[in-house]
């Protein structure tokens, strides 16, 4: 569950993952999504739990049998046309990459241009993603 709380040495509005860890913060009183500024600390660790974690999700490995060879994307769940049509790349969270059926270990790439709260609203991610999430923070 995502959590809204003030911050009372800062001011700014904290973004919090079941209050455990600062996701980020809303500039302004009315949290209005352009004023949203994801903590790098939780960019950091979130693409760190992806890329030590993210061979072990199943929906992951299943894309990676069908891809074969490539890559396969992480997408935010929020995308408009759905994970399956036109996806921007404020959506596309990651890839790894896919030799022979597999997803390959240390291969997961972030992608710089992902955006935790677009003007699609708040992040759907993949549901194996968020219990991951979950279950380490």
């Amino acid at each position: 569950m995502i959590k809204f709380f003030n911050n009372p040495k800062s001011h700014p509005l904290e973004l919090t993952l079941d209050g455990k860890i600062v996701i980020g913060t809303f500039e302004d009183e009315q949290k209005e999504l352009s004023s949203f500024r994801l903590s790098s600390k939780f960019k950091e660790r979130f693409n760190k739990l992806i890329s030590t974690h993210g061979t072990k999700l199943d929906s992951l490995k299943d894309a990676a049998i069908q891809q074969q060879n490539g890559y396969i994307y992480l997408i935010d769940h929020r995308t408009p046309d759905g994970i399956m049509g036109n996806v921007p790349p404020e959506d596309i969270i990651g890839a790894f990459e896919v030799q022979s059926g597999s997803l390959v270990q240390n291969s997961y790439q972030a992608n710089d241009k992902y955006q935790f709260y677009t003007k699609f609203g708040k992040p759907d991610l993949p549901p194996e993603l968020l219990e991951m999430l979950k279950a380490k923070y």
